[in-house]
């Protein structure tokens, strides 16, 4: 279950990065096709960033339950 819970965040938090991203890219279009460009780089942005957090939100929440079945989240690092 932790898998789904950390892709899922990390698709939303990926998903308005790269909208927010798709719409810095319309600063380089010229001003009269911005309307046209607008919509298809926050999309294409927010599409991409989708994808990306829920690829990197699995391999996470994957790494997390592997932690935890082999007992390293309850490990002390005692080191001297």
């Amino acid at each position: 279950m932790k898998t789904f819970g950390y892709a899922f965040v990390f698709s939303i938090i990926g998903g308005i990065v790269g909208a927010l991203v798709g719409l810095g890219q319309t600063n380089y279009v010229k001003k009269s096709q911005r309307e046209i460009a607008f919509p298809i780089y926050a999309i294409g942005g927010a599409l991409f960033g989708l994808v990306g957090g829920l690829i990197v939100g699995s391999k996470i929440g994957s790494a997390i339950d592997v932690e935890e079945k082999l007992g390293f989240d309850k490990q002390e690092n005692n080191k001297v």
